[in-house]
């Protein structure tokens, strides 16, 4: 026969005493969490709570205080300013990445600045003072104050080291390559910048050819509106490309990341150095207005209308003997008294077709169209 034993209310109660006692002094032991309102920009971003909730102030969810700091700073991006800031440079990357979602922020030596072409505009912190941030902007412009200044440039480096992308816009390349941190790294800028960045900074591997160039945590964009392209590879970089790509809609951007256009590859450079400079004009030559100028990597033509009172024939010996002074050209033939064909070889040791022809222009006697014209391939008169 089965006895039925019945429970000893004493023992349960000595029980449940011990178990409640033992979990207390487990919780006892951990150390405190510290908890705080996500981040919303009130007061009460100041307070801090011991369990997690809802704020009483806001309604944004208490968390530990230890995931707010994180996305205080993976969720910022801070943008530096300084006295001649080219104004795409930062507002470009601003635009984007506060349309993704980020806290975009600026700092800069003195609380307030006017860029290259006098928009005044009032930073958010100083060196003093600026939090972390994930994200950092070093754009271009008038950098010449900048990056001779000491204090800017160790603050500059100190704040890179501690964000987790940087990103330099335009010449803004030259601000960070001064700090030493792009030291064994691919680089690119603004294109009339980059044999400044091959000269001075030999440790650094220059690109013509990219519109950015990402080395992980480093990426430098080309000129102006490259920035933009830039903040949008940050985007898809972190958040993915479907968002990069509804940033780009929402802005109306045409964003073609497979597209690489750099203004600096472009076919003109080998045209450059023919038209600058301060020449004395020809006597015969009173006026000159620039018509045309376009092409891509593989071609390009310029056009001029002269207004001189002399012939086609003399200002086409007048332009050859430009061409002549200032470039390594070397003249094949001339097809018409007026035209002309050229050959030269590029610093990246590439072989380039020219082509030189000039037309008067038949409703007026003192009017001249020339033309200048070069080509990879192409053998062909114009």
């Amino acid at each position: 026969m089965m006895r039925k034993i019945l429970p000893n209310t004493k023992i349960h109660k000595f029980t449940f005493w011990l178990l409640v006692s033992f979990s207390s002094l487990t919780f006892a032991q951990t150390p405190n969490e510290i908890y705080v309102c996500s981040p919303c920009g009130l007061d009460c971003d100041k307070l801090v709570f011991d369990k997690p909730g809802i704020c009483p102030k806001c309604n944004m969810a208490i968390v530990k205080q230890t995931e707010t700091l994180k996305e205080k700073k993976t969720g910022k991006v801070a943008i530096l300013l300084f006295e001649g800031v080219q104004i795409i440079d930062f507002t470009g990357p601003f635009e984007v990445l506060g349309q993704a979602g980020y806290e975009v922020i600026t700092v800069s030596a003195n609380l307030s600045v006017k860029t290259n072409m006098g928009l005044k505009v009032n930073s958010d912190f100083t060196f003093t003072n600026c939090p972390e941030a994930g994200i950092f902007i070093i754009p271009g412009g008038n950098i010449s104050k900048t990056r001779q200044s000491a204090e800017a440039i160790k603050w500059i480096k100190q704040y890179s080291e501690k964000s987790d992308v940087v990103m330099s816009v335009c010449n803004g390349a030259l601000i960070l390559a001064k700090t030493g941190l792009l030291d064994g790294l691919t680089a690119t800028t603004y294109y009339n910048a980059i044999p400044e960045l091959e000269k001075n900074f030999p440790k650094i591997k220059v690109v013509s050819d990219q519109r950015f160039v990402d080395n992980g945590k480093f990426i430098t964009t080309a000129g102006l509106s490259s920035g933009i392209d830039g903040a949008l590879h940050i985007v898809e970089k972190l958040k993915g490309k479907p968002q990069a790509q509804t940033v780009a809609m929402n802005l109306e951007y045409d964003w073609k990341p497979e597209d690489n256009y750099a203004r600096a590859s472009l076919a003109d450079k080998h045209l450059k150095k023919i038209f600058e400079g301060n020449d004395e004009p020809h006597p015969s030559i009173s006026s000159a207005k620039l018509l045309n100028t376009e092409g891509n990597k593989d071609k390009w033509k310029v056009q001029y209308e002269l207004t001189a009172t002399t012939t086609a024939e003399e200002i086409e010996k007048v332009m050859e003997k430009m061409i002549m002074q200032k470039v390594d050209w070397k003249k094949e033939k001339n097809i018409l008294p007026t035209n002309s064909s050229w050959q030269f070889t590029s610093p990246e040791k590439e072989n380039w077709n020219g082509f030189l022809e000039v037309k008067q222009v038949s409703s007026n006697a003192n009017s001249f169209i020339v033309t200048l014209r070069i080509d990879r391939t192409k053998k062909n008169g114009l």
